[in-house]
């Protein structure tokens, strides 16, 4: 079979000239998009990091409050600590 090659015709012009920078340009967006989630996945990590710092935190927080109030009640007892 002889003939004109495909970037010859009229469609292969179009697929290059066309449809392959399209395609090109849509790839970029797609990866582009997917930077994007990613570090917006990263920051969301980061934050749940720091949330569960905060509430251990908060948790250490609230039990030195309840050891306090039992020694100002009188029923509990001061712990020495050197």
């Amino acid at each position: 079979m002889s003939g004109p090659e495909f970037f010859q015709t009229g469609m292969g012009h179009q697929y290059y000239q066309d449809t392959m920078p399209r395609i090109a340009r849509a790839l970029e967006k797609i990866a582009e998009e997917m930077e994007k989630e990613a570090n917006l996945l990263s920051l969301i990590a980061g934050d749940r990091k720091l949330i569960n710092e905060l509430n251990d935190e908060l948790y250490k927080t609230k039990e030195t409050i309840l050891d306090l109030e039992k020694i100002i009640d009188g029923t509990g007892e001061m712990e020495v600590r050197l």
